[in-house]
C-alpha cells in the first residue's frame, strides 16, 4: 500500500484501507485522505503531494487532475485541488504548537464557493465533510484578512516578476537587472512592485496582501529572466501564472524580458507572448515607450466588472458629466438588471443620487451617504481599486459627520457617540488623525459631564434658596437643608438658612409679645369705654358716645409698624384699609421702603421685584433704585461664575453706570472660555456680542486653523469661504494668524503653515517651528518625539546631526532602562556615529541574555550570532542552542531537539543528551505515540543497513509500554497447533530478536508472561503459558486495543516474501491480514482477515506478522 504523508507536517500517515479521514500521529491534525488501492493513481498522488509541499502548485494541480480522471468521485482529490488553487501551505507555529495554514494564491472567490470544494462536499462522507467545512472556514477567514489588508495598500502600475536568489541563497543575475529596471521606472513616475524593496520590511506572513494587491492593480507585468529554469521556480511561476489568469479579460499585459532564452524553452503558457531581448541596445527605452501607451501615470479609480453592463455604465457616467442625474440613475438600474452584483453600477448610481459628477464631488459633500443602499451594495461587491475608492468616499463621509458632531456636540452622550465612531475609523486607518480626535471627544465628554453636574447642582441650590426664602417655619427650612447633602458650594445656602431660622425665631418671639400687648390693650379699652360713657334715661332716650375710632387706630398702627420695619404687617393693614384717607399712597410708600431695606440687606432679587412694579408707576426714584438692584444682581452672577447671566443682566440696564463695559467684559470672558475649549465659532459669536470685531474675525480664522490641525482641510477652506476669503486673501489672513499662533499654539501654527505651502516663507517657518519643537523636546529629554520631528525635517539646518544625537541619546536612555531592544532600533539608524556600532554590538549581546531569560531562543540565537568573536558570543550561541534543544525535548519535539544536540557535538552534555534520547522518549511515552527502536529489512531491495522499525504504543502500565509494529514486517508460517509449539514463536524470539535489536536495546525489552487460553467456542487447547521477549497479540488483546478495520500496511520485504511464495501477482494493493496467537477451530489459528475482521487460518499456512514487545519506560 502507498505511503501517504500528512499535508500539515509531512509525517507518514497510518491510513486504513477504507478510512476517508485520518489523524496524524505526529502533529495531531485530522485530515481527509484519498482512496488508495490503484497503483497508478497512488503513484500520481504521491508525486502530486511532493510537488505541492515543494511549492509547485501548478505541477501538483496537473497531477491531481490526472488522478481525478481515474476516479472522479474521490472527495479528497477535489480538496487537494482546492489547496493547490489557493496555494495553501502549512507552517509550524511554535507558540500555538500547531501547523497553521497560509494562503499564497489569494483569489476573489471564497473557498466555500469554489466548484471543487463543492464537489468534495458532494462526494465526501460525513466525516470528510466535517473536516472540509472546518478547514474551508479557516481558509476563508485568512483570505478575507488578506483581502482586507490589501485594500489598504496603494495600487501599483507595474509588477516586476523575477527570481531573487539561487539555491545557495545568493542573488541572481535576474535580481540585479530587475533592480536597475525598478530604479528607472520609478524615476519615470510609475508605481512599481519590486519584491526586494516593496517587501523589505514585511514579515513573511504579510507578503501575500502586497502580492495580491499588486497582481490585481498592476496594469503590466514585466517577467524578467536569464534562464528558462528560473521561470519554472515555484514563486516565480506562482506570480506570473496568477497574473496570466487575471489578464485573460484583456485588461492586463504580460511582457517577457529575456536574456539568452530561446522562445521554445519557455513554459507552454508563455510561448504565445512576444519576447524582448534585454541584450539588445536600447531595450529599456523601448520598454518605457511601450509602457507609456499602456499606462496613464495616474491610474483611473474605477474598474468595469464585466462587459455586459459596461456600455450602460459608461453611458451613465456621461449623464453624470452632463449633470443629468435622473437619467444616470435610470441607466444604472438597467445595468443592474443585467448584473445585480455590479459594484461600479451601484457606485455610479450613488453619485447620481447625491448629485455628484465625480467621486471627488461626492467626498466634498456634507451629506452622510453611507446609509444609502447604493453605497452599501457598492461597498459589498467592490474589489480592487474600486473597493478602495468606495471605502475612501465612505470614510470621508463618516469623518465629516464626526467633525460636524464635534462642532455641535453639547451633551456627554453626544461626545461619547462621536468618539465611538472615530474609534472605528481609527481602527481601520488612523492616517487622518481619527484616534487623536476620539481622545479629544472623550475629554470633552468628561468636561460636559462635569458641566451638566454643576448645572444641576446650581439649579438645585437656586430652588432650595427660593424654598428657604419662602419658608414660614423652622421645620420647613430644616427639610430643605436635608437635600443639600453631598452638594458642593452649598456653604452660602447653609449660611442663609441659618439667618432665616434666626429671623423666623425672632418673628415668632415678636408675635408672642405683640399678642400679649393686644390682649392687655383690649382689656384697658373696655374699662375706659365703660368709664367714658354716661348713660341717662330721659324721656325714654338712651345716648351712647364712643371716644375712640377703630379704623383710625388701624391706620395709626400700620404707620407705627412700618416705622419699626414690620413692612409685611403694615402692608397687610394698609391693604385692609382700602380707600381710608391716604392708605393707598401709604401702601406704595411701605413697598418702596421695604424695597430699599431689601437692597440694603442684599436681597436684590426681592427688591427688584417690588421696584419693577413701582417703576412702572413712576413712583418716586424707584427706577433709579431698580437699575441699582439689577446691577447688584449682575455682579452676583459674575461673582458666582455665571458669566452668561451676568453679561445679559448688565446688557439689560444699558448705560447705567459702567454696565455696557461690564457686559462686554463678561461676553469676552465667556468667549475666552469657549476658545480655551476649542469652540471657536461660539467664541466668535460672543466676541460679536461684545462688539469686538477683531477678535470675532480672529476666532473664525482660528476655527479654520483648528480644522487644518485636525486634518479637515476641506472644512477649513469652507470656513474661510464663509468669511468671504478666497485665494491670496485667505492666505494673507491665515499667514498673519499663524504668526500669532507661533507663541500660543505652535501645533496649530504648523498646521496652517503646512496648508499655506509655498506662500511667502511658510515652508521655512514650518521647518523653523518643527526645529524649535524638536530642540525643546531634546532639552526636555523627550527624545522619541524629537526623533519623529527631526525625521520630518530631513536635512534642514543641523537636523541630521541632531537626529543622530537624539537617536544616540534615546539609545543611552534605553540602555540605562535595560531596554536593549529599543536601543538596537535607535542604534541601527546611526551606524558609524560615535561609538554607535560598538554599542549596537553590546546591546545585541545583552539582548541575547534578555531573550534567553524569556526563553525566546530563536531571538537569542539571532542576537549572539551577530559577531561570534565578541566577548563569549560563540559560547553563548552554543548555550542558546543547547537550551533550545532542552526546551524542544520538554515539549516532546524530539527529532528537532536531537538534531540540535547532534550539531552541538561535545558541548556540555549534548552527546549524553543525544545518547539518552531513546530513554527520554520512553520516559514520556503515552498510548498512541510512535517510537523507533530496533531495525529490520522493510524494502524489496536490500540496502547496506536495515531501516529502523516504527512501533505504536498500545498501553503504558507498571513502568512498561506495550508496543506493536506499525507495519506488517514479515510473511511467515505459524507452524504449530498453538503458540507455545509454533515455529513463528521460535523465529520471533530467535532470529528476529537477535537481528533486529542491539544489546542495549535488548536490555530495555522485558520478558512478557503470556496466558494462552483455550478457544471459548471450539474448546481447542490454547497451549502452555509462555514467557517471551517478542510475541503477537491474542484475539482478546486485539479487540481491546483496536476497533474498526484491523488490516495493516505491509513492508516491501513482506511483499517480497509473499510474492516468492504465491507468485508475482501480489502487490501493495488490497487489505492485509495478520496472525494472532489464539487457537481457532481444529488445526487453525485465529488471525485478522484481509477484510478487517477475524478469521481462522490453518497453522501450516502463511500470513503476515505484526510483532509485539514490552519495553521498560520507567525506572
Amino acid at each position: 500500500m502507498s505511503v501517504f504523508q500528512c499535508r500539515m507536517c509531512g509525517g507518514t500517515l497510518d491510513v486504513k484501507l477504507y478510512s476517508r479521514v485520518c489523524r496524524c500521529s505526529y502533529c495531531g491534525t485530522e485530515q481527509s485522505v484519498p482512496r488508495l488501492g490503484l497503483s497508478e493513481k497512488d503513484a500520481l498522488l504521491e508525486r502530486a503531494e511532493r510537488y505541492r509541499r515543494n511549492g509547485d502548485q501548478d505541477g501538483a494541480l496537473m497531477l491531481y487532475e490526472q488522478a481525478l480522471s481515474m476516479e472522479t468521485d474521490d472527495a479528497d482529490i477535489y480538496w487537494a485541488i482546492v489547496l493547490c488553487r489557493y496555494g495553501v501551505e502549512y507552517v509550524y507555529d511554535p507558540v500555538k504548537k500547531l501547523h497553521i495554514p497560509t494562503i499564497n494564491r489569494t483569489r476573489s472567490q471564497s473557498v466555500s464557493q469554489d466548484s471543487d470544494f463543492l464537489s468534495a462536499m458532494k462526494y465526501g462522507d460525513e466525516f470528510q465533510q466535517s473536516v472540509f467545512r472546518r478547514q474551508a472556514e479557516e481558509l476563508d477567514r485568512i483570505q478575507n484578512d488578506i483581502i482586507a489588508a490589501s485594500k489598504k495598500i496603494e495600487p501599483f502600475d507595474i509588477f516586476i516578476c523575477y527570481k531573487e536568489s539561487d539555491g545557495t541563497g545568493r542573488r541572481t543575475v535576474d535580481s540585479v537587472i530587475a533592480g536597475e529596471l525598478y530604479r528607472k521606472l520609478t524615476d519615470e513616475g510609475y508605481r512599481v512592485f519590486f519584491s526586494r524593496v516593496t517587501l523589505e520590511d514585511k514579515a513573511g506572513s504579510a507578503y501575500e496582501p502586497y502580492i495580491y494587491s499588486a497582481l490585481n492593480s498592476a496594469r503590466v507585468m514585466l517577467l524578467l529572466t536569464t534562464s528558462a529554469e528560473n521561470l519554472r521556480s515555484a514563486w516565480v511561476r506562482n506570480e506570473w501564472s496568477r497574473f496570466l489568469a487575471l489578464a485573460a479579460d484583456g485588461e492586463k499585459t504580460l511582457a517577457v524580458l529575456s536574456k539568452g532564452v530561446a522562445p521554445g524553452a519557455l513554459p507552454e503558457e508563455l510561448r504565445h507572448l512576444q519576447m524582448t531581448d534585454i541584450e539588445k541596445l536600447g531595450w529599456e527605452q523601448d520598454i518605457i515607450h511601450g509602457l507609456e501607451k499602456l499606462i496613464r501615470r495616474k491610474s483611473s479609480v474605477t474598474v468595469v466588472n464585466s462587459a455586459g453592463a459596461a456600455p450602460l455604465i459608461r453611458r451613465a457616467k456621461m449623464f453624470l458629466e452632463d449633470r443629468n442625474y435622473p437619467r444616470a440613475v435610470e441607466t444604472c438600474e438597467r445595468a443592474l438588471d443585467q448584473e445585480p452584483e455590479n459594484a461600479e453600477a451601484y457606485f455610479t448610481r450613488l453619485l447620481a443620487e447625491f448629485a455628484a459628477s465625480t467621486p471627488e464631488e461626492l467626498c466634498a459633500l456634507d451629506a452622510d451617504f453611507t446609509m444609502s443602499d447604493s453605497y452599501r451594495k457598492a461597498e459589498r461587491f467592490a474589489q480592487g481599486e474600486l473597493a478602495e475608492q468606495v471605502k475612501k468616499c465612505g470614510r470621508s463621509a463618516r469623518m465629516k459627520h464626526c467633525q460636524y458632531n464635534i462642532l455641535h456636540a453639547v451633551t456627554e452622550q453626544e461626545w461619547l457617540s462621536t468618539a465611538a465612531e472615530l474609534d472605528k475609523l481609527a481602527a481601520e486607518d488612523n492616517t487622518d488623525g481619527a484616534a487623536e480626535l476620539a481622545s479629544q471627544c472623550r475629554r470633552r465628554a468628561e468636561r460636559a459631564r462635569q458641566e451638566e453636574q454643576e448645572r444641576r447642582e446650581k439649579q438645585l441650590l437656586s430652588g432650595l434658596e427660593y424654598q428657604i426664602r419662602q419658608s414660614t417655619t423652622v421645620q420647613q427650612i430644616e427639610e430643605a437643608l436635608k437635600q443639600l447633602a453631598g452638594i458642593h458650594g452649598a456653604d452660602n445656602i447653609v449660611k442663609f438658612a441659618g439667618q432665616r431660622i434666626e429671623e423666623l425665631s425672632a418673628e415668632q418671639e415678636r408675635a408672642k409679645k405683640s399678642a400679649a400687648q393686644k390682649r392687655r390693650r383690649s382689656r384697658g379699652a373696655i374699662i375706659a369705654l365703660a368709664a367714658a360713657c354716661s348713660v341717662s334715661v330721659a324721656g325714654g332716650v338712651i345716648t351712647v358716645f364712643s371716644g375712640i375710632s377703630a379704623t383710625s387706630a388701624k391706620y395709626n398702627n400700620a404707620i407705627a409698624l412700618r416705622e419699626v420695619g414690620e413692612f409685611q404687617r403694615a402692608h397687610a393693614l394698609f391693604t385692609e384699609l382700602g380707600n381710608y384717607r391716604d392708605s393707598y399712597d401709604q401702601l406704595r410708600e411701605t413697598e418702596y421702603r421695604q424695597a430699599l431695606s431689601m437692597l440694603e440687606n442684599g436681597d436684590n432679587n426681592a427688591a427688584c421685584t417690588i421696584l419693577t412694579r413701582l417703576s412702572v408707576m413712576s413712583y418716586s426714584d424707584a427706577g433709579e433704585y431698580l437699575n441699582k438692584a439689577k446691577y447688584a444682581i449682575a455682579e452676583e452672577y459674575e461673582a458666582s461664575g455665571e458669566i452668561k447671566k451676568a453679561a445679559e443682566a448688565f446688557a439689560e440696564i444699558g448705560d447705567y453706570a459702567d454696565s455696557s463695559n461690564r457686559s462686554a467684559a463678561c461676553w469676552e470672558t465667556l468667549a475666552e472660555k469657549y476658545a480655551a475649549d476649542e469652540k471657536y465659532i461660539m467664541a466668535a459669536e460672543l466676541y460679536s456680542s461684545a462688539g469686538n470685531e477683531d477678535m470675532e474675525t480672529e476666532m473664525r480664522l482660528t476655527q479654520a486653523a483648528w480644522l487644518m490641525n485636525t486634518l479637515n482641510t476641506n472644512g477649513a477652506e469652507e470656513q474661510l469661504k464663509s468669511m468671504g476669503l478666497y485665494g491670496g486673501k485667505a492666505q494673507k489672513e491665515m499667514y498673519a494668524l499663524a504668526e500669532k499662533l507661533e507663541q500660543t499654539d505652535p501645533d496649530m501654527a504648523r498646521a496652517v503653515y503646512k496648508w499655506l505651502g509655498n506662500y511667502k516663507d511658510s515652508g521655512s517657518k514650518l521647518q523653523s517651528l518643527l526645529y524649535s519643537e524638536a530642540k525643546m523636546r531634546l532639552a526636555e529629554g523627550d527624545n522619541g518625539t524629537a526623533i519623529t520631528l527631526l525625521e520630518e525635517l530631513g536635512d534642514y539646518s543641523d537636523s541630521e546631526e541632531l537626529l543622530q544625537s537624539a537617536c544616540y541619546a534615546a539609545s543611552q536612555d534605553s540602555i540605562s532602562a535595560g531596554d536593549y531592544s529599543s536601543a538596537l532600533k535607535y542604534l541601527s539608524a546611526i551606524h558609524g556615529y560615535k561609538d554607535a556600532d560598538a554599542l549596537y554590538k553590546e546591546c545585541r549581546y545583552q539582548q541575547g541574555f534578555v531573550e534567553l531569560e524569556n526563553e525566546d531562543y530563536r531571538r537569542a540565537q539571532w542576537c549572539f550570532n551577530y559577531d561570534e568573536t565578541y566577548k563569549d558570543s560563540a559560547n553563548m550561541l552554543l548555550e542558546t542552542k543547547y537550551r533550545r534543544a532542552v526546551k524542544l525535548r520538554s515539549e516532546h519535539i524530539y527529532d528537532e531537539a536531537d538534531k540540535i544536540f547532534e550539531e552541538l557535538g561535545d558541548y556540555s552534555d549534548a552527546a549524553e543528551k543525544l545518547a539518552e534520547s531513546l530513554s527520554v522518549r520512553l520516559s514520556g511515552i503515552r498510548a498512541g505515540d510512535n517510537l523507533y527502536i530496533g531495525s529490520f529489512w522493510q524494502s524489496q531491495y536490500s540496502g547496506k543497513e536495515a531501516p529502523p522499525i516504527e512501533w505504536e504504543c498500545l498501553e503504558v502500565s507498571d513502568g512498561t509500554a506495550l508496543l506493536i509494529s506499525r507495519k506488517l514486517l514479515a510473511y511467515e508460517e505459524f507452524g504449530g497447533e498453538n503458540w507455545a509449539d509454533s515455529t513463528l514463536r521460535t523465529w520471533l524470539n530467535g532470529e528476529f530478536y537477535n537481528s533486529a535489536f542491539t544489546q542495549e536495546e535488548k536490555q530495555l525489552i522485558g520478558q512478557t508472561s503470556l496466558v494462552n487460553v483455550d478457544n471459548p467456542t471450539y474448546g481447542t487447547w490454547g497451549g502452555e503459558n509462555t514467557l517471551d521477549n517478542v510475541f503477537i497479540l491474542s484475539r482478546n488483546e486485539a479487540q481491546k486495543y483496536f476497533s474498526g478495520d484491523l488490516t495493516g500496511d505491509k513492508t516491501g520485504y513482506a511483499l517480497m516474501q509473499e510474492q516468492e511464495l504465491n507468485g508475482s501477482t501480489s502487490s501493495f494493493n488490497g487489505g492485509n491480514g495478520w496472525w494472532l496467537r489464539s487457537t481457532g477451530k481444529m488445526f487453525c489459528i485465529e488471525s485478522v482477515s484481509a477484510q478487517g475482521g477475524y478469521s481462522d487460518v490453518k497453522y501450516n499456512e502463511t500470513n503476515f506478522v505484526r510483532p509485539c514487545i514490552r519495553i521498560c519506560c520507567g525506572d
